[in-house]
């Protein structure tokens, strides 16, 4: 009765044995997936941080530019509003007569009009040209921005790239040291189990 008691201890702690080291095992390997997944969050933030200076730039150089095509197109439109007014006014001025007496109060009239829309169309066309300018100089900041922003990606690429392969070498080394656990524990529970077998 002693040997059968015996035995049925030893499969009992065979059993307890077997179960201990799929636990640890298990804990072995969740562990290796925490710090995995916490290398990556980390790297991730760390990228983010690298790529925020260069995306907000590029954000404010898109915003520049628009901003300056807004105002080229603005002042193009009113360019050309003022270039048709002229060319009316051009054309009923070149439709009237000097020597025609009739045609003088209107002459008078659209001469200073003319001379005025002129000045305007002038000094408009100036600052089109201005403006268009403008546009070039913030489409090379915006260019320069997209540049500097890929370069930083290039930089938090590499900082994701050794996280993911740190991560990758944590889960294969969690892995293996979760199998040797599982494999030490199965081996201790096989032991057991013959020492019992021996008893009967």
């Amino acid at each position: 009765e002693a040997t059968a008691s015996d035995s049925i201890q030893v499969e009992d702690q065979s059993e307890q044995i077997l179960s201990a080291a799929r636990d640890a095992a298990a804990e072995v390997q969740q562990r290796g997936k925490a710090e995995a997944e916490r290398l990556r969050m980390e790297a991730a933030a760390e990228a983010a941080a690298i790529l925020a200076p260069g995306q907000a730039a590029v954000s404010d150089a898109a915003s520049q530019l628009a901003s300056s095509q807004r105002q080229l197109s603005s002042l193009q439109a009113s360019l050309a509003t003022q270039e048709s007014s002229l060319a009316l006014d051009r054309s009923a001025f070149e439709k009237t007569a000097f020597w025609n007496p009739l045609s003088w109060g209107e002459r008078d009239e659209l001469k200073p009009r003319i001379d005025r829309t002129e000045q305007e169309v002038k000094l408009k066309r100036k600052d089109v040209s201005q403006a268009a300018k403008a546009v070039e100089r913030m489409e090379a900041a915006a260019a320069g921005a997209a540049d500097e922003l890929a370069k930083l990606q290039g930089s938090a690429d590499k900082v994701t790239a050794v996280a993911d392969k740190a991560a990758d070498k944590l889960l294969f080394t969690s892995s293996k040291e979760s199998d040797k656990v599982l494999k030490d524990g199965e081996r201790s529970a096989a032991k057991a189990a013959k020492e019992a077998g021996r008893r009967r």
